[in-house]
């Protein structure tokens, strides 16, 4: 006599269920590494960015005998960035021959970065001698410099997507006098309103270093950055002074990073930052506690700090550290001890021939 045995033809529910528990079980163990992994993976293509617009910068030099212009500021350098105190700084104000242009070193680098079609479209005054149109006349500009340059963004952040803006930075201008002291002056801002295009330009992450800016005050003007008002900086000339490998060019910047955002950096202006503000952590609500990211210090989503590429066309994290915390509030109560501080090695790094040689492996990865 033969017999049959009846087959199963489903799982079981607790079976079942034991499956979908081993399986969110391995989710819950796997996301976070590949979010590590993704991480690390966008870190590598923003370090390549960085180091791109560092060969870009040399290819310049190799060009022209001299990095690129920070940015083409006031002539004189030591007057604000608009016609008096009671004008707001966002106001728009009409072209005269000594006026200032506004564009800078990521502008003159767009054919190193092969986007020469870009740049053979704009039109600009970019003799570092005299002044000109600002960088947003003719209207031309304004359609050209809405072009994405992949090359200027982190893909750990979301510059390119962050839409409903109060508007795009238009100007930046960092400098010293012995009358005013240190002045971070930063003019005024394209509006994102409907009938502008404040939140249309073309984004970067990455801005020049103008450290405490080019100027004459007997304190601040020791950290004069790289990238300062209309600089003509060689390759001989860091090397003999602080060292290539001592002096950062380019770093992160979120350009706002409240929530929502509200300001982006546009590549067309004058894309330099002071490192006077330190480093800020992204995603920090409100940017309100003390080591936010803002529009006027340098930034970065990264987990320990934000990447500069350095005058060598190296790259490295610079950590987050207190280098938004100013030692003291006057200039001449800096001493040798705040020199020392994570605020005063960022400075260090900054400067081209501030003379320092403190440790800097405090921050510096």
């Amino acid at each position: 006599m033969s017999t049959t045995t009846g087959r199963r033809s489903a799982f079981t529910l607790i079976e079942l269920l034991v499956v979908i528990a081993i399986i969110a079980l391995l989710m819950a163990l796997l996301l976070p590494a590949i979010q590590k992994v993704r991480e690390a993976a966008n870190k590598m293509l923003c370090a390549s960015n960085l180091r791109q617009i560092a060969i870009a910068a040399h290819n310049y030099h190799n060009d022209y005998k001299r990095l690129p212009f920070g940015y083409l500021g006031p002539i004189p350098n030591e007057t604000h960035n608009y016609a008096s105190p009671s004008t707001p700084p966002w106001t728009f104000m009409s072209y005269s021959g000594d006026y200032p242009q506004y564009t800078g070193s990521l502008t003159v680098l767009l054919p190193y970065l092969e986007a020469d079609n870009v740049f053979k479209q704009l039109i600009l005054a970019l003799d570092i001698n005299k002044g000109g149109p600002e960088w947003d006349e003719p209207s031309i500009n304004q359609a050209v410099t809405q072009t994405k340059i992949k090359t200027f963004l982190c893909p750990s952040d979301d510059l390119a997507n962050a839409s409903g803006l109060l508007g795009a930075n238009a100007v930046y201008h960092t400098w010293n006098s012995a009358a005013d002291g240190f002045v971070p002056d930063y003019g005024y801002y394209f509006p994102g309103q409907p009938g502008y295009i404040g939140d249309l330009f073309g984004r970067t992450n990455y801005m020049g270093v103008a450290g405490t800016g080019k100027g004459t005050h007997p304190v601040w003007a020791r950290w004069t950055g790289i990238f300062a008002d209309r600089s003509r900086i060689t390759l001989g000339q860091l090397t003999v002074k602080d060292g290539t490998s001592n002096t950062v060019m380019y770093g992160e910047s979120l350009g706002d990073d409240q929530f929502p955002r509200l300001y982006v950096n546009a590549w067309g202006d004058s894309a330099t930052l002071t490192s006077f503000y330190g480093i800020g952590r992204g995603n920090i609500s409100g940017n309100t506690t003390i080591g936010g990211s803002t529009y006027y210090n340098f930034g970065s989503r990264h987990a320990a700090g934000a990447q500069f590429s350095f005058g060598d066309a190296s790259v490295r994290t610079i950590r987050f550290g207190n280098t938004c915390v100013l030692p003291a509030s006057s200039a001449a109560a800096i001493t040798a001890a705040g020199l020392t501080s994570d605020w005063g090695i960022l400075q260090q790094l900054a400067g081209i021939g501030d003379g320092y040689n403190n440790d800097t492996s405090s921050i510096l990865d």
